[in-house]
């Protein structure tokens, strides 16, 4: 064997035990992905501060630490004791509405004759007992403690970035840094601009759906405008999802009321696509929406529901990755994947 048929298996070696890595600790770099994008909100909070107040780095994380604790304190002592209850509620209202819809379903002609003839399925969802409230336990532990990890990620990560971005630049070559500065400064542009345009987005959509559902009568109105606003950070399904609960209460008013609901989800989610996105996302990449299905489909398979929240961030960052190391490093284009 040669020595560069040597080197070659090495190299891809190396490459294979790199990725079996990166897959086994793949919750790890999506938890800290997200953090990054915790710091992105972060330092453009501390950058506008800075320059409203003619401060400094560290006066301006202080201001912006102290400004986004007022904002949760005010949150906490005025919002949630409001909303709580509604979702105190909304918890119990949904299953009985699933267990209404249920019996009106197995109670038709249709699905009679399909439960004679089928094996009953439904008593296998059974997880009672101690193994239910452990796995709840489990879940509340690895929710709260990734919570944290997000947050503190995104602080540490906000208080001093230049530190991070040049252990990131440094392991290029010194021929290629300032390429690697150009594409890191894409990539935090695009990223911020996306985060902007998805923060007024889900600011106006939670605050049109809480309403127009007031007004339709549908109770626990303002729960499900919050619902909205959060699953709106997931493009394409996070609408669907939030509709799913809105569209079950409503089937106590009748079909009216059902028809209503679904009307005014579909003219919001109009209004979203042909109005409030081109204008709110006109400096970030459009991603086509074919490909953001894909890229939930896939992170969303493969992370969970933490991979649906960051398919689109991550798929706009790799984007700008391609047209950087591939179009223009390899291909020796000026081409833009999405023009």
């Amino acid at each position: 064997m040669t020595d560069r048929m040597i080197r070659r298996a090495g190299v891809i070696t190396v490459f294979v035990v790199a990725l079996a890595v990166v897959w086994f600790t793949r919750k790890v770099w999506l938890l800290t992905f997200a953090g990054l994008l915790v710091a992105l909100v972060l330092t453009s909070l501390i950058n506008f501060l800075k320059r409203v107040f003619r401060v400094g780095q560290k006066v301006g994380f202080v201001l912006a630490l102290l400004l986004l604790a007022g904002v949760a304190t005010g949150i906490v002592l005025l919002v949630i004791p409001t909303v709580a209850g509604q979702f105190a509620e909304l918890s119990e209202a949904i299953p009985q509405r699933l267990e209404e819809l249920r019996k009106k379903v197995d109670d038709s002609p249709f699905i009679q004759k399909m439960n004679n003839s089928l094996p009953e399925l439904s008593k296998q969802a059974s997880g009672g007992g101690k193994g239910g409230v452990t796995k709840f336990f489990m879940s509340t532990f690895e929710a709260t403690s990734s919570f944290f990890f997000i947050l503190f990620t995104g602080i540490f990560a906000a208080a001093t970035p230049q530190i991070y971005r040049k252990m990131v630049v440094k392991l290029f070559s010194p021929r290629l840094r300032p390429k690697a500065e150009h594409t890191i400064d894409r990539i935090i542009c695009t990223l911020r601009y996306w985060l902007l345009g998805q923060g007024v987005a889900m600011v106006v959509v939670g605050i049109v759906t809480g309403g127009a559902l007031a007004i339709a009568g549908v109770p626990f109105a303002a729960a499900l405008g919050i619902v909205a606003a959060f699953l709106e950070f997931i493009p394409v399904i996070g609408p669907i999802l939030s509709a799913a609960p809105a569209v079950l209460l409503a089937f106590a008013g009748g079909l009216n009321q059902v028809l209503i609901v679904l009307g005014i989800f579909v003219g919001i989610q109009f209004f979203e696509g042909n109005i409030l996105q081109p204008i709110v996302q006109k400096r970030a990449i459009d991603l086509p929406p074919v490909l953001t299905l894909v890229a939930l489909l896939v992170f969303g398979g493969a992370f969970g529901l933490l991979g649906l929240f960051v398919a689109a961030p991550m798929t706009a960052a790799l984007l700008v990755l391609v047209e950087d190391l591939y179009l223009k490093e390899y291909l020796g284009t000026k081409d833009r994947l999405l023009e």
